[in-house]
């Protein structure tokens, strides 16, 4: 297949084309705008005379076998009715989804049309909720196996091999400079975790298990009027505790940060999940904890790649920490109120 430079725009590289031209792809080609771009995986929009397109290329995971138990799953769910699509991985002339070049791995997926949900439209949050619990339902039969390569979110010391011991995570370790207020911090977080430590090691194998998204946000759906129309974004899909998905997407609907009235955008997220799925009494008592052990690997998550890149480790992601924990102290009991209406 052969291109002009200015029918591909930035698409140049030639390990891109030639994997391009292993999918039949029709030129020619440019590119789109995409409604959202992730921050874990860098991604191209399509548009070719044989469709539009998302090209993808992994920066999360680097084992091919952790890509593909995403493939699969997404294969599997692309065939399933939900109400909603999921982006299934397009195939080669050899059938594989999954393209190496000698740096990194990409993958060809089609375009959804849809846009990014506002977060402060409680029909759309409510939609959010309900895709959620579909999703949910829907997966209560996918095998239940562990992905290579991607630890359990109970397993905060296995998120990042540069931070084996998160309890015990030091402002040295991250390459600062160790002032006060630097070991002000890490002390308050090395109590927070070991807290939580000590909470998940009696309740989390408690808690109802199965395949989850690992990541639900709003950002990771896309909505046609008011109404979910794909979830996309299953990096960290995993067999995991139910609720943590729950912990998420409350988490990032509230908002409690820059929104002043989250309890309208949880109750219609709540409202939503509802039509599919009734929490136990164990993932409502869970969910401040939840919420607190996700920021808490999420923090581990980011300390690591920015420590093992040699960037400046971010101290705001300890700070929203303190802000959470704070605000779930004052709201524990509205929350489970919220989820049991």
């Amino acid at each position: 297949m052969k291109l002009m430079a200015n029918q591909i725009l930035y698409i140049s590289n030639a390990d891109i084309l030639t994997a391009i031209d292993g999918y039949g792809l029709q030129p020619p080609i440019s590119t789109l705008n995409l409604p959202g771009l992730g921050t874990n995986n860098q991604t191209i929009a399509l548009q070719s005379q044989s469709g539009s397109y998302v090209w993808r290329t992994y920066q999360t995971h680097t084992e091919p076998e952790t890509i593909d138990y995403e493939h699969k799953l997404l294969t599997w769910l692309d065939v399933q009715p939900t109400s909603f699509v999921v982006p299934a991985p397009i195939a080669m002339a050899d059938g594989a989804t999954l393209y190496r070049n000698s740096r990194e791995f990409k993958a060809l997926f089609p375009l959804v049309r849809g846009e990014v949900p506002d977060r402060t439209n409680p029909k759309q949050m409510e939609s959010v909720g309900a895709a959620l619990g579909e999703l949910h339902r829907t997966l209560e039969t996918y095998p239940q196996v562990v992905r290579p390569g991607l630890a359990s979110y109970s397993a905060i010391e296995q998120v990042h091999p540069h931070i084996p011991d998160p309890a015990a995570m030091t402002p040295e370790q991250m390459g600062l400079s160790g002032s006060q207020s630097e070991n002000a911090l890490f002390d308050w977080w090395r109590t927070e975790v070991n807290r939580v430590q000590a909470w998940k090691s009696i309740n989390y194998k408690k808690l109802p298990h199965q395949v989850i998204h690992g990541d639900y946000t709003p950002a990771n759906s896309l909505v046609v009027g008011d109404t979910v129309s794909a979830v996309l974004d299953f990096d960290f899909a995993l067999f995991d505790a139910r609720m943590m998905d729950v912990a998420a997407g409350l988490f990032f609907t509230m908002r409690t940060w820059e929104n002043s009235n989250p309890w309208l955008i949880a109750d219609a997220f709540c409202r939503g999940y509802r039509r599919w799925i009734q929490l136990t009494e164990a993932e409502i008592a869970a969910l401040p904890w939840l919420m607190q052990l996700r920021s808490a690997v999420s923090i581990v998550w980011w300390f690591g790649k920015e420590a093992a890149a040699g960037k400046p480790i971010k101290l705001w992601r300890i700070e929203d920490l303190q802000h959470l924990v704070g605000w779930l102290e004052e709201n524990d009991q509205r929350l489970s109120e919220t989820l049991r209406k």
